[in-house]
């Protein structure tokens, strides 16, 4: 049997569900779905599968196709969606009772998974998996699974002393330089900073460009602040006084990720942010949570993953992401469709060369 869960009508039986099942990924709360839908990305919902032999989670975002701007000018009547993953890391949590019934859960949630997909007009799904759990693994062959880039993890289970060892040695250089120049890190776990956490996000966005998306209203952070108090804590950097850089990490039991942040750039040379998050980890590890997820960079080996490196050598995880088109000659007409649009905007544009997906998604 299966369950579609809703926010608002499911949220308390969504709870005990993870509560049962002894699943503590914050990426996998009600709330944390919620936020991206408060933000615009779609329907938050979450697919809950039951069989003799397991259990299934899968939460995800349901997104109305008919709502883009190529759409408008077609002349199509027809209503289509498709899903995907929240903004991180998620996918299917699969949790058999016994681990010879994984193959016989996975083949039934497929298949209910795939009827719900039929009967709802769902054309594509596109999946964030999990670097940690690596629940991709479950799904190979099932669907068209690609390792996008690699992100880095701190093992928090070693002693501080392995920890330290464990940093590369220009970090630990850039800690000592950042103690050397008075810096204080807060770990804010009441939101006292809340205003001088987004007035420097904010800035760092401008300054770096960052697309419209990134800009949260603050109505994505209250949210946060509110509905996932307990698993939320902001670090906070100050010298003289003053706030120069700013993290917001979400948590569990068993994870802390990485989540906003960001630092007036006139502060960098002090290193705010190698010992911001070397207090991090110490809080984290205090706290018996189990693993730090940093992320990546936004190419393999960029500056960001080359920093992000430095605090793990050796904790690196593939992350993988999964496409599936539920229906072939629906996902056609509509790619169809957005290639006319695009041919009529940029006439010399090499359609061969878009690798998105769903296409009909692709931004210039």
């Amino acid at each position: 049997m299966y369950k579609i869960l809703n926010y608002e009508i499911d949220k308390k039986y969504w709870k005990k569900i993870l509560i049962k099942n002894n699943i503590h990924n914050i990426l996998y709360f009600p709330e944390y779905i919620m936020l991206w839908e408060l933000n615009g990305d779609g329907i938050a919902k979450s697919f809950f599968y039951k069989s003799d032999y397991g259990i299934v989670l899968y939460p995800f975002l349901v997104r109305k196709i008919n709502d883009l701007k190529f759409f408008q000018k077609t002349k199509i009547t027809e209503i289509f969606y498709d899903i995907a993953s929240p903004y991180g890391y998620g996918g299917p949590l699969v949790k058999p009772y016994n681990k010879s019934d994984k193959n016989l859960l996975l083949e039934g949630f497929i298949k209910e998974f795939s009827l719900f997909c039929k009967k709802n007009n769902i054309v594509s799904e596109f999946i964030r998996f999990h670097p940690l759990i690596e629940n991709h693994t479950n799904f190979i062959n099932r669907l068209e699974i690609e390792k996008m880039n690699s992100v880095i993890y701190v093992d928090l289970s070693v002693t501080e002393e392995e920890l330290w060892g464990n940093y590369k040695r220009n970090n630990r250089k850039n800690i000592k330089k950042a103690l050397r120049n008075d810096i204080e890190i807060v770990v804010d776990e009441k939101y006292e900073f809340f205003d001088e956490f987004l007035e420097i996000y904010y800035e760092t966005m401008k300054k770096n460009n960052a697309k419209e998306y990134y800009f949260f209203p603050k109505s994505f952070f209250e949210f946060i602040r509110i509905s996932l108090n307990k698993n939320s804590v902001l670090f906070i950097s100050k010298k003289n006084k003053k706030i120069i850089s700013v993290e917001l990490a979400l948590y569990d039991k068993d994870i802390i990720y990485s989540f906003l942040g960001g630092t007036l750039s006139e502060y960098f040379p002090l290193r705010p942010n190698n010992l911001l998050r070397h207090k991090l980890i110490l809080w984290a590890k205090e706290k018996n949570i189990k693993y730090y997820l940093i992320g990546g960079g936004y190419h393999p080996g960029d500056g960001i993953f080359n920093y992000k490196h430095s605090f793990s050598k050796n904790g690196i995880k593939d992350f993988f992401v999964g496409r599936k088109i539920h229906n072939i000659e629906k996902y056609k007409i509509l790619e169809e469709e957005f290639k006319k649009h695009l041919l009529n905007i940029y006439p010399s544009i090499d359609l061969k060369q878009i690798k998105y997906f769903p296409i009909y998604r692709y931004v210039l």
